[in-house]
C-alpha cells in the first residue's frame, strides 16, 4: 500500500452532510455532543489554516508500515530527525517487519540513533514487527480489518504504543478515523479560547464530537495544526503573522497587557478585569 499522495491529488472537503461522531463520555460533567458554537469555530480555524497553509498532504510516507515506523520513532522527536533515521533504515533495506525482526539490536540502534532514544525505539520497532509476523503473518492488512475500537485496544496493549501513537497508526497507516491529539493539538485548542481540558481522551471525544467524521478532514485538520505549532504557535509564541491573528484569546489577551503597560506608563490605570473580547464570529 502506498501511503504517499502525489501533489496534484485532490483531497475533497467533507460535505455539508457528513455525521458527526456520537459520544457518550463526560465532560465538564455532561455528555460530549456536538456543540454547534464549538463544531464552527473549530470549522472556521480549518478553512483560516487550509487557507493560509495549504493542502499538508500528510503523512509522507511509501507504506503503511512505513508510516508506522514513522510514528514509533516521533516519539520526542523532531521529524528532521525521523527522517534521518527513516533514511538509514532505506539505505540498508531494513524498512520490512521481517528484515527489522531479525536484525541485530545494535544494528538497529545504529540505523534509529538519529531519532533519539535509539535503544527503546530499537527495542519498540522490533517488538511490534515480531508481533505482527507472528499474530498477522506479516499482513497489515489482516491487522487493519478489525473495527477501530478492537484495533486501538490491540495497539495499546502493546509495548511502547501510547495512545498519540495508537491513532497515529489507526488514521495514516490503516486509514480510519480518529483524530490524532498531540501537545500542538492541546496548545493551539487552548490558547484559541476553545478548549482548556488537556486529558488526551477528552480533548479527543471533544474533537470527534464537533469535527465531521472524515479520514481525510482528520488528517488534514491535524497535519495543519501541526503546521501552525511550528511556524506561528510556538512554546513560545511568535504571533506576527500568524493566520489566526484578531481573533486567538491568547494574542488578544498579550495585546490588552501591552495596552496597560502603554496606559500605565502615562499614570492611568484602567482596569481590565473582564478581559479582552474575543470576536467568536471568525473562529
Amino acid at each position: 500500500m502506498n501511503a504517499r499522495r502525489s501533489k496534484t491529488d485532490r483531497v475533497e472537503s467533507p460535505q455539508p452532510n457528513t455525521l458527526y461522531r456520537d459520544t457518550s463520555d463526560t465532560f465538564s460533567g455532561q455528555a460530549i455532543m456536538r456543540d454547534r458554537d464549538a463544531s464552527r469555530r473549530l470549522a472556521a480555524l480549518y478553512e483560516r489554516l487550509l487557507k493560509r497553509f495549504g493542502r499538508q498532504n500528510w503523512w509522507p510516507a511509501d507504506s503503511s508500515f512505513e508510516v508506522i515506523v514513522g510514528a514509533i520513532l516521533t516519539q520526542q522527536s523532531s521529524w528532521k530527525n525521523v527522517e534521518k533515521a527513516i533514511a538509514n533504515l532505506k539505505e540498508e533495506n531494513m524498512l520490512t517487519p521481517q528484515r527489522i525482526a531479525t536484525a541485530k539490536i545494535e544494528t538497529l540502534e545504529w540505523l534509529v540513533r538519529p531519532s533519539g532514544f535509539y535503544r527503546q525505539k530499537a527495542l519498540r520497532l522490533k517488538n511490534f514487527s515480531k508481533f505482527l509476523l507472528e499474530k498477522y503473518h506479516g499482513e497489515l492488512d489482516s491487522l487493519f480489518s478489525q473495527d477501530l475500537d478492537t484495533l486501538r485496544r490491540e495497539l495499546l496493549s502493546l509495548n511502547g504504543v501510547g495512545h498519540e501513537t495508537a491513532d497515529s497508526i489507526i488514521l495514516y497507516a490503516a486509514n480510519k478515523p480518529t483524530f490524532v491529539v498531540d501537545a500542538y493539538t492541546v496548545r493551539i485548542l487552548g490558547r484559541l479560547g476553545i478548549l482548556s481540558e488537556k486529558a488526551y481522551d477528552t480533548v479527543q471525544k471533544y474533537l470527534h464530537a464537533n469535527i465531521p467524521n472524515d479520514v481525510q478532514h482528520y488528517k488534514e485538520f491535524h497535519a495543519l495544526l501541526v503546521r501552525l505549532a511550528k511556524e506561528n504557535c510556538r512554546t513560545r509564541p511568535a504571533c506576527d503573522g500568524c493566520p489566526l491573528a484578531g481573533v486567538c484569546a491568547y494574542e488578544l489577551k498579550e495585546q490588552d497587557h501591552k495596552v496597560v503597560t502603554d496606559e500605565d506608563r502615562r499614570g492611568f490605570s484602567p482596569s481590565h478585569a473582564e478581559g479582552p473580547a474575543v470576536d467568536k464570529s471568525n473562529i
